[in-house]
């Protein structure tokens, strides 16, 4: 195969790897209401696919899908560019840093604590109108059950004792807060009490 041909073939692979899990994203999000259509926008953050061999230094094409999210300074101005507000804690202990985003599109606001570190990851909280799993996660764990706090009902995913995904819907917004490493039910807990 001639190497233009090759770098033909691969690029249209990519686009098509890249449509995929960006399809397969939003149908995980919304496959139960087209109310939701607004927060089915927001399920792939971020991906890019190279789609070619660089070993003679030949330039490579990618595809790259944009994230939905715009980082902000503050938990107040990325809730007043999403139209959403969201109170929740400043900093969670053992998680150092915290990012403010919002998808304007969607009204959704999410605050991320932590870094992408494999010791403790992040946790993600999101709020955003509507109902259902606003979490992005797709991901099976071994246990779903619902978690009483307060007077919520909380969907949570759970693997080993601990909670992974966390989703609930109050007052006509829909809620999530994901960790990457899982979070004892307790502390868990704890969090879902401050989100507001």
């Amino acid at each position: 195969m001639r190497p233009h041909t090759l770098k033909s073939a691969l690029a249209v692979t990519g686009i098509a790897a890249a449509f995929v899990a960006l399809s397969i994203g939003v149908f995980q999000i919304d496959r139960h209401e087209k109310q939701n259509m607004k927060t089915a926008s927001v399920v792939v953050s971020s991906a890019s696919v190279v789609s070619s061999e660089n070993t003679d230094n030949v330039l490579t094409d990618s595809v790259t899908l944009v994230s939905p999210f715009t980082e902000y300074g503050s938990r107040e101005d990325a809730c007043a560019a999403a139209e959403t507000s969201l109170d929740a804690p400043d900093s969670v202990p053992g998680f150092a840093g915290t990012r403010y985003e919002a998808a304007s599109a969607s009204e959704m606001v999410q605050i991320t604590y932590g870094t992408a570190s494999p010791d403790t990851g992040e946790i993600m909280i999101r709020k955003a109108p509507g109902s259902g799993d606003i979490s992005g996660n797709s991901i099976p764990y071994d246990e779903e059950r619902t978690l009483t706090v307060g007077d919520r009902q909380v969907s949570v995913r759970s693997t080993a004792g601990q909670v992974f995904v966390a989703t609930w819907e109050e007052n006509g917004y829909a809620y999530a807060l994901c960790c990457q490493t899982g979070l004892d039910t307790e502390t868990a807990s704890s969090l879902i009490s401050e989100v507001e």
